[in-house]
């Protein structure tokens, strides 16, 4: 696993950045880890806006 500062990208090129990063080829695979990993910080900040 690899350590990734979400503070060293500008906010409208974090999510690519992070996709750049990720263990698959194909960035429409959403069992990559990186994007896991991504997603729990998402789900957390946003889940009043989901429910």
């Amino acid at each position: 696993m690899e350590l990734f500062d979400l503070r060293e990208h500008d906010r409208e090129e974090v999510l690519q950045a992070v996709m750049d990063r990720g263990t698959s080829k194909y960035q429409l695979t959403y069992d990559d880890r990186a994007l896991q990993f991504f997603r729990t910080f998402v789900e957390a900040t946003e889940k009043a806006n989901y429910f």
